[in-house]
C-alpha cells in the first residue's frame, strides 16, 4: 500500500466486537443514507476501513457516529489523526464562522464539526466551542487571541503544552512538577506547622497588626489608622488592652461637650458564599462578607473581606458562618474532610473574633435525584450531625438549623432552588428568604456566653403558606415598626 493514497478512508478498531461482518456495517450506513456513497468496506484482522467516494461522505462519517451491537462506535481518518479541541472563553456573540477562520492556521477544520457547549439539562451555552481539525500542527498554545478577545485552547492527541513545564504528555493539573501551596500558620504565618500546634496559640494576637500585647477589638491600628501612634503619644498607657478607657478619659478631660462622639451600633458578620449572596438583607447593621466559591478550608479570605467591612469602632456582637457546600462538592463521600475542614475554619473564626457569639449554620441539601446528589446530601447529614454537637458543647458557638427549612417530610423541597442550576446548589429568591427566616432569629438574639450551650432550632421559625406572604409588611410598615421602637 506504501505510495497509495487514502485520503477517503475512515475506520474504526472491531477487536472488542464478535462477529462483526460486512452486513452490519452496511445497515448502520444506510440508516445514514450515505451506502450509495461508499466504494468499499474491509474488516481486516484489527480494523474496519471505509472507503468513501467523496469528501462529503467522508466528513459525514467522521463527524457522526455509528452503532454497533448496541454501542458506540466513532470513525477515525486512516492517513491523518482528528484532534478534538475545545475553544473557551469566547464571546458568544463571536461567530463561529469566526473561529473556524482562525482554527484554520492550527489544521483543517472538518466541515460541520463546530458545536457550542451547554448547561446540562438546558439550552443554555456555557461559553464553550468543539470541533475537530485534520492535520493538526505539533503544538497549539493555551493562550490565543482573536481580535480583543483572549481566548484558550485545549486539544486532545498531546498538542497542548503543561504551562508548568512545557511538555505535551500530560494536562496541567497533572504535572509532577506543579508547585506545591505550603500550608502556613493562621496565627504567627510560618510554614512549618498549622494554628493547632503553635507555640503563639495561647498568646493573645492582635489579627490586624499582629502584635501578642491585645486582642484585635482594641487594636490602635483599627481604632485610628495608620497614625495611631502618633494619636496614642504622650498618653502613657502601658497596657494596650486598656488603652480604649484611658482613651476616653483622656478625651472627657479635653472635650467639654462629647455629645457628638455616638457610637457605632454593634453589627453582626455573615461569611457565605453564593448562596448568602442571594439574600436580600434588610438591616443594614448587619454585614455581608460573603464571596461566590467560597468554602471552609479557605475561609481566611472571606475573614479578610469581613474585617475590612467593619465600621471603625464598631463591636462585633455575632458571626454566623455559612459555609461547607463547596467543601461537599470536593469531598463528596468524604465526611471526615469536611468536618476537619469545619473545626478548622471555626478555630480561624474565634481568633478573628474573640468573645463573641458564633453561628454555625447547617448544610442545605441539594434538589435531584441521582446517585451523586443521594450522597452529598448523606455528607452534608453527617457534617450537620457533627456541627450540633460541637455546638452542644461549647458555649460560644449556637448550631442554625437552616436545613430545617429545605426539608419537607424527609423530601427537599424543590421549588425553593434556581430551575436553571442543573447542579442543584443554588436556591432561588424564595429559598433565600427562608434562609434569613432562619439566621435571622440567631443574628437577632445571640450574645457571646461561656456557658454550654444546645442547638439551636428556631422554634419561631414555621414555613409561611401563601397567606403568611401575603400579609408580611410592606417596606414602609418595617420602617414604622422600626421607628415606633425607639
Amino acid at each position: 500500500m506504501d505510495g497509495i493514497k487514502r485520503d477517503l478512508s475512515v475506520q474504526f478498531y472491531h477487536k472488542s466486537f464478535q462477529g462483526l461482518t460486512h452486513e452490519n456495517v452496511v445497515d448502520e450506513l444506510k440508516k445514514m443514507n450515505i451506502v450509495d456513497e461508499i466504494n468499499a468496506i474491509q474488516i481486516t484482522e484489527k480494523n474496519c476501513v471505509v472507503s468513501c467516494k467523496n469528501i462529503e461522505a467522508k466528513n459525514k462519517l467522521l463527524i457522526n457516529n455509528i452503532e454497533l451491537n448496541g454501542r458506540t462506535v466513532k470513525l477515525f481518518d486512516v492517513e491523518k489523526t482528528i484532534t478534538n479541541v475545545t475553544v473557551k472563553d469566547a464571546p458568544f456573540e463571536l461567530k463561529d464562522e469566526v473561529i473556524i477562520a482562525y482554527m484554520a492556521k492550527f489544521g483543517q477544520v472538518i466541515p460541520g464539526s463546530i458545536r457550542r457547549g451547554k448547561i446540562q439539562g438546558t439550552d443554555i451555552e456555557n461559553g464553550t466551542r468543539y470541533l475537530s481539525v485534520v492535520g493538526c500542527v505539533p503544538t497549539i498554545p493555551i493562550r490565543n487571541s482573536i481580535g480583543r478577545f483572549d481566548i484558550r485552547i485545549f486539544a486532545d492527541n498531546n498538542r497542548t503544552e503543561c504551562i508548568h513545564c512545557g511538555q505535551k504528555s500530560h494536562p496541567s493539573y497533572r504535572c509532577p512538577n506543579k508547585p506545591v501551596r505550603t500550608k502556613e500558620c493562621f496565627i504567627c504565618k510560618n510554614s512549618n506547622h498549622i494554628a493547632r500546634d503553635c507555640p503563639q496559640k495561647e498568646e493573645k494576637l492582635c489579627y490586624i497588626c499582629k502584635k501578642n500585647d491585645h486582642v484585635q477589638r482594641n487594636c490602635p491600628t483599627r481604632l485610628y489608622g495608620e497614625y495611631a501612634n502618633d494619636v496614642l503619644e504622650g498618653t502613657n498607657i502601658s497596657d494596650v488592652e486598656s488603652d480604649l478607657e484611658s482613651v476616653h478619659e483622656v478625651l472627657n478631660t479635653n472635650v467639654e461637650d462629647t455629645s457628638t462622639l455616638v457610637k457605632p451600633p454593634d453589627v453582626s458578620v455573615i461569611l457565605g458564599a453564593s448562596n448568602v449572596k442571594r439574600i436580600s438583607i434588610p438591616d443594614k447593621n448587619v454585614i455581608d462578607a460573603s464571596i461566590s466559591g467560597a468554602s471552609l478550608d479557605k475561609v481566611d479570605s472571606v475573614i479578610s473581606r469581613a474585617l475590612s467591612l467593619i465600621p471603625e469602632h464598631a463591636e462585633v456582637k455575632n458571626v454566623t458562618l455559612c459555609l461547607g457546600t463547596n467543601d461537599i462538592t470536593r469531598n463528596i463521600d468524604d465526611p471526615e474532610q469536611v468536618t476537619c475542614n469545619l473545626s478548622t475554619a471555626i478555630n480561624k473564626v474565634q481568633e478573628s473574633f474573640p468573645e463573641t457569639a458564633i453561628g454555625v449554620c447547617g448544610i442545605i441539601p441539594r434538589k435531584g435525584k441521582s446517585e451523586k446528589i443521594k450522597i452529598i446530601n448523606e455528607t452534608a447529614q453527617s457534617v450537620n450531625k457533627f456541627a450540633k454537637k460541637m455546638c452542644e458543647r461549647f458555649g460560644s458557638l449556637t448550631y442554625v438549623d437552616t436545613p430545617i427549612a429545605f426539608q419537607r417530610q424527609g423530601q427537599t423541597v424543590r421549588e425553593l432552588f434556581d430551575p436553571n442550576d442543573s447542579s442543584g446548589v443554588h436556591v432561588n429568591e424564595s429559598g433565600a428568604t427562608e434562609m434569613w427566616s432562619v439566621m435571622e432569629n440567631f443574628i437577632r438574639n445571640a450574645t457571646f456566653t461561656q456557658d454550654p450551650g444546645v442547638a439551636f432550632t428556631p422554634t419561631s421559625y414555621r414555613k409561611r403558606t401563601n397567606s403568611d406572604r401575603s400579609a408580611t409588611p410592606r417596606s414602609a410598615e418595617r420602617q414604622a415598626n422600626k421607628m415606633s421602637k425607639f
